[in-house]
């Protein structure tokens, strides 16, 4: 399986040129039953059902994205219809960028917890369970009550947009990943929102970039827009919260970078308007 840096594939091999104990060793397993090629370890794996070509899988993946000092995470299931060039994956996804040290994050978690029109997640268990143990500690995996509250968040769980539930596929022409349907916020840096938004995500790997819009059912309450593009190291965002806008706004820039050897390698500011969320809004309807 490779994703390269234009556009996603897999690859399986006719034959093998290297001894089968080092893929075992150093691979994880990889066997063959029922015309069914799997291939895997002790947590994720995948396999082809040849006589389907469907490959179907699970476990944290590594879509060749650079996203500079943004860290992303992606943790689910995926399958890819060979015959049909489909890609799409129900997944967690974590995004981790930096703000002002506390305040912003803490006006836009209180902001969404006190959104009283928004439903509580519903959490799946047969979804939830099999995903955490990919990646949380084990005396992690249940600790969190019938609403998906932890006693203490994890540490991978605590990003500055944490989702637990996205359905995302993959756009061949545009070489991006993109959401449907609504969102399942998790967390906002400490805050454990565990509500259902709608909104979006687009992934560009071809621009190492993206997009988030999470929103309220009712205009009446406020959205956030974020934008990243990696070219020029910039987080740009948007809201109808005025005292969010206004408190970055009286940030000076200059405490709104990140330097490396005296170079910016990371930037965040506001954009003007709605222009940009509303553009997004309309390329992901389009999709």
């Amino acid at each position: 399986m490779y994703f390269n840096e234009l556009d996603l594939g897999f690859a399986v091999f006719d034959y093998l040129d290297f001894n089968i104990h080092e893929v075992s060793e150093y691979k994880g397993y990889l066997s063959s039953k029922n015309n069914t090629f799997y291939i895997g370890d002790l947590k994720s794996s995948f396999y082809i059902e040849e006589s389907q070509c469907i490959v179907k899988g699970h476990g944290v993946f590594d879509f060749g994205f650079d996203f500079g000092v943004c860290d992303e995470i992606i943790v689910g299931q995926f399958e890819f219809d060979v015959n049909k060039n489909t890609f799409s994956s129900k997944c967690m996804l974590g995004l981790d960028f930096e703000l002002d040290k506390k305040k912003s994050f803490s006006m836009i978690g209180e902001s969404i917890q006190d959104d009283i029109m928004l439903e509580e997640l519903d959490i799946e268990e047969t979804f939830y369970v099999p995903v955490f143990n990919l990646f949380l500690n084990e005396d992690e995996v249940y600790d969190y009550d019938l609403y998906g509250e932890f006693k203490q968040i994890p540490s991978i769980l605590n990003k500055s947009l944490f989702f637990y539930n996205v359905e995302l596929k993959w756009d061949d022409e545009d070489n991006l990943l993109y959401s449907i349907n609504n969102l399942d916020l998790g967390n906002i840096k400490g805050y454990q929102i565990n509500k259902n938004l709608k909104g979006g995500v687009i992934l560009d790997k071809l621009n190492n970039s993206f997009d988030v819009l999470v929103k309220s059912e009712y205009e009446s309450y406020d959205f956030y827009f974020f934008n990243y593009n990696n070219k020029n190291k910039k987080l740009s965002l948007f809201s109808q919260n005025t005292d969010l806008m206004n408190h970055i706004g009286d940030i000076k820039k200059s405490k709104r970078q990140e330097k490396h050897k005296k170079k910016i390698i990371y930037f965040y500011d506001l954009f003007q308007s709605e222009n940009e969320k509303e553009i997004f809004e309309d390329k992901l309807n389009k999709l």
